[in-house]
C-alpha cells in the first residue's frame, strides 16, 4: 500500500491498465482466450495509456487471427496503426 501512495498520479492513473495488460498475458499463456481478451478490450475501451493500449491491440490482433475472426482482427489492425501514428512510431524508426 506504501508502495501506491508513493506513486505519482500520472503513474497511478495508468497502473490499472498495466495490471490489465499482466493479468491478460497471464491467461494468454495459459490457453486462457476468452479471459486474455476480455482483458485487452478493457484496456482499449477504458484505457489511460496510449502505450498500454499500443500493447493491448498488439495482442488483440495475434488472439482473433489466431481465432479466425478477421472482422475483429481487422478493426484491432486499424486501431493499432492509429496508436502507432498518434506515438509517431514510424519516425522513431527512421
Amino acid at each position: 500500500m506504501a508502495l501506491i501512495d508513493n506513486l505519482g498520479q500520472s503513474e497511478r492513473s495508468v497502473q490499472p491498465d498495466m495490471e490489465l495488460l499482466s493479468l491478460g498475458r497471464y491467461y494468454q499463456l495459459r490457453g486462457d482466450y476468452p479471459s486474455a481478451i476480455d482483458c485487452y478490450e478493457t484496456v482499449m475501451d477504458n484505457g489511460r495509456s496510449m502505450e498500454a493500449m499500443y500493447d493491448a491491440s498488439r495482442r488483440l490482433i495475434t488472439l482473433y487471427h489466431d481465432s479466425g475472426d478477421v472482422n475483429r482482427q481487422n478493426l484491432y489492425a486499424i486501431r493499432f496503426v492509429q496508436l502507432c501514428d498518434t506515438l509517431n512510431l514510424g519516425e522513431r524508426q527512421e
